[in-house]
């Protein structure tokens, strides 16, 4: 699977005093190889560089190996496809560049999550040309695999990993009836569970949105999959002409609904927290507000509108923003964490307590350079690891991983 690897990539670092990182590129300096007085547990920040401009990359989601240190995986612009390319990357517990690989142009549109099962990394990639899905392994090198095509299932939109029964949920959408579908696939590509839900006919055209949405030339859509337990699943994603969320069980029990509006007033993000409690976000027109601590009935049968849904404002981020939302431990307890941008292109992190609702904190990441979040997981030693996108002289996207440290992390938890 292995296509030829960026040689040129050079390393650059900054150590951050208290993440201060003002005058981030005047900082850059190039790490050599001989370099031993770095501190995986401390906070850093890398941005890894490449002298072919024309390459774009733009990171996916990020896990930790069993090393200490990180697999990263990204998309990246090919000219074969206006569907992105797969760029897998592993660094070493300092952010010290390790290896790369561009996965051959047959393979594209890699999307959240990268997921580990036992000591192995999955994801979902698509099919260039029959736009069927593939399910994807990565070690922990650096070095993708194809494990299976799953037949049938065409333009895979978002996956992630149900801890009850270690397989896979994936969205996708089927083009040509319609329909949003949720599969449950196994670690060997097997679909064990399937359910399809009617978009419908209407005066709202998904196919473009959806398409602009995978070719990175439109707005980037909120898709969502993921277990509420008890047998009960839920995906954001489209329904009935609207992007809604959707609970449901792989049986015929008519689903619930957690209604939006096209795809302009939606969930962007949403955390199980037990029964029928969520943490979440969502924009509408613009405006993005964060629910910490929010009850939506999950019930077969269910109707209510995410309007109902009342929460906090958030007026620094981006119109409609990208949000990844995780359960962390900060201060020796739960927190949830919201990752996001701002206007002035920043990356945040927003810190709630899960039971009250409570802010708890924020921090900010970048000044003079513009960042966009990717995704983020805390480490093995209790800080947070995060991966975006920062762009060189203003218009070449690369890779940026920024570690915080648990030091650093319990500081901004109040």
């Amino acid at each position: 699977m292995r296509a030829p690897v960026l040689h040129s990539i050079c390393l650059f670092r900054v150590w951050l005093l208290g993440f201060a990182l003002m005058g981030l590129l005047a900082g850059c300096k190039e790490i050599k190889e001989n370099n031993k007085n770095t501190d995986p547990k401390a906070n850093f920040l890398v941005i890894y560089e490449n002298n072919d401009f024309s390459k774009s990359f733009i990171p996916v989601d990020i896990q930790q190996t069993s090393d200490g240190g990180y697999l990263i995986l990204a998309k990246r612009r090919i000219t074969e496809s206006s569907f992105y390319g797969i760029y897998l990357m592993k660094a070493d517990n300092t952010g010290k560049f390790v290896s790369g690989e561009e996965v051959m142009t047959d393979i594209v549109n890699p999307i959240n999550n990268l997921m580990k099962v036992g000591n192995a990394f999955y994801f979902f990639a698509m099919d260039r040309l029959s736009l069927e899905a593939k399910l994807m392994s990565a070690n922990e090198d650096g070095t993708a695999t194809e494990v299976s095509t799953i037949s049938g299932v065409i333009y895979p939109l978002y996956a992630s990993l149900d801890e009850n029964t270690g397989q896979f949920l994936l969205q996708h959408y089927n083009r040509d009836e319609l329909k949003t579908v949720v599969s449950r696939i196994s670690t060997a590509g097997a679909v064990t569970a399937q359910r399809e839900f009617n978009i419908g006919f209407g005066d709202f055209d998904v196919e473009e949105p959806i398409i602009d949405h995978l070719t990175g030339n439109g707005k980037k859509l909120p898709f969502l999959v993921g277990s509420a337990g008890s047998g009960t699943y839920y995906f954001n994603g489209f329904y009935n002409y609207t992007l809604s969320t959707v609970f449901f069980s792989f049986n015929t029990a008519t689903p619930g609904l957690l209604q939006g509006y096209k795809d302009e007033k939606c969930i962007s993000a949403m955390v199980n927290q037990g029964s029928n409690t969520f943490a979440t976000a969502k924009y509408a027109y613009g405006t993005n507000t964060f629910s910490p601590h929010a009850t939506i009935n999950t019930a077969s049968g269910s109707i209510a509108s995410n309007s109902d849904l009342t929460g906090n404002i958030i007026l620094e981020l981006k119109p409609d923003a990208q949000v990844v939302l995780k359960q962390i431990i900060g201060q020796g307890s739960p927190v949830m964490a919201y990752n996001s941008d701002t206007k002035n292109a920043q990356i945040t992190l927003y810190f709630y307590d899960p039971t009250s609702g409570n802010f708890r904190g924020s921090k900010h990441f970048g000044y003079s350079n513009p960042y966009e979040a990717g995704n983020f997981i805390q480490t093995s030693d209790g800080g947070l690891a995060l991966v975006g996108t920062t762009y060189v002289a203003g218009r070449f996207p690369r890779i940026v991983l920024i570690k915080m440290s648990q030091d650093e992390l319990n500081k901004d938890i109040h």
